[in-house]
């Protein structure tokens, strides 16, 4: 391992041999053992086992360098740089190669590699090790899938996971997915390596937040936001207040401008629609602040459906209320929707009481 003057960053090397020819070379076998991929030491690799040392051939400055920068869930390093070919040699076999993404650079005789956080899944990154097919004095252009180069020379994307994570798993990888989302301050109820309802709607409000499609599903892209630690932000700054982002389709719960809770919800689809009546409405979710001037501690059938532990904060019926269905989407004829589960927890801690802030934007 070295370390960069000034940074505390890691770097591991992996010696190549350069080839003249830019074909991709055939691709060699890796042996992994849990997470790492092992294979023989090669004969040099006293040279950079020594802390703060490089191998020869590596430099931990690049000139013409521009910043690291987040690309699509994964990291992406740009150079100004010309490609040639190379061959891994068939004594690197390995190294234990560590499990983190991040930027890859290339000297006269090696790899390096530049830990930036995330996960990454080592067999992908041992196939790319064995089939790049692009090398740039300074930085290599491997592919993130199945070892292709990609279109623009000297530039490297890792993703930042390649674990998929979805409704009905269990085990200690939905445990730490729920401990990132609640540390985030997405509310699930509890943290119980379950992939619940609950959890499904967390993960669907984190990809509201990061602007990513809303499955439900934890891939690497929603992977690499919670590494992100990426949140929306409060507008309010002063008391207890209910932020609703009608853009993103998100409940806040906001102390002196700090959020505390992220809920999935679902507001007014802005549709025209016919009561049972025969008059017609339109489904909006008005905008503005508010105050919360009555409620019902139970469900309320409405002319236009059920409502469940509504918590009113116009004189026209509109509500945050628990509802059977939160898609990710606007579906509501203009209340504010959020889980059953939720709404027990909003009004479990107080976040509503009459009086209470409502702030829609």
């Amino acid at each position: 391992m070295a370390t960069l003057p000034g940074s505390t960053s890691r770097w591991t090397s992996v010696p190549v041999t350069p080839s003249p020819a830019a074909a991709s070379p055939p691709a060699r076998t890796v042996r992994r053992r849990g997470h790492r991929a092992i294979a023989p030491p090669p004969p040099d690799s006293g040279s950079f086992s020594r802390p703060g040392a490089l191998p020869p051939g590596c430099f931990a400055e690049d000139p013409v360098r521009k910043p690291v920068t987040s690309h699509n869930g994964g990291v992406t390093h740009h150079g100004r740089v010309a490609p040639r070919g190379i061959r891994p040699s068939s004594r690197v076999r390995g190294r234990n190669l560590p499990t983190r993404p991040g930027v890859w650079r290339v000297g006269a005789g090696c790899v390096a590699r530049r830990v930036l956080g995330g996960e990454v899944n080592v067999s992908r990154v041992a196939r790319l090790l064995a089939s790049a097919a692009v090398l740039a004095v300074g930085v290599v252009g491997i592919g993130v899938a199945g070892g292709a180069a990609p279109a623009q020379a000297g530039t490297v994307t890792l993703a930042a996971s390649s674990t998929v994570l979805r409704p009905g798993d269990s085990g200690a990888a939905v445990k730490s997915l729920q401990t990132k989302l609640v540390a985030l301050g997405y509310w699930l109820g509890s943290v119980d390596g379950e992939y619940g309802p609950l959890t499904k709607q967390a993960v669907v409000a984190a990809q509201k937040a990061a602007g990513l499609t809303r499955d439900g599903i934890a891939g690497p892209k929603t992977m690499a936001a919670l590494a992100d630690k990426v949140r929306p932000s409060a507008r309010s700054t002063k008391g207890l207040v209910v932020e609703v982002n009608l853009s993103k389709q998100l409940l806040l719960v906001v102390k002196d401008g700090r959020v505390l809770r992220i809920i999935n919800t679902s507001t007014g689809t802005g549709k025209t629609y016919t009561r049972p009546n025969g008059t017609t409405g339109r489904a909006v979710t008005p905008k503005g602040t508010f105050r919360v001037n009555r409620q019902i501690d139970g469900w309320r059938t409405s002319a236009l459906g059920k409502l469940y532990r509504p918590k009113y904060f116009t004189t026209t019926g509109v509500a945050v209320h628990g509802a059977t269905s939160v898609p990710a989407y606007p579906a509501s004829h203009g209340c504010v929707r959020v889980s059953l589960k939720a709404m027990d927890h909003l009004w479990s801690k107080g976040y509503l009481p009459i009086g209470g802030k409502v702030y829609v934007y």
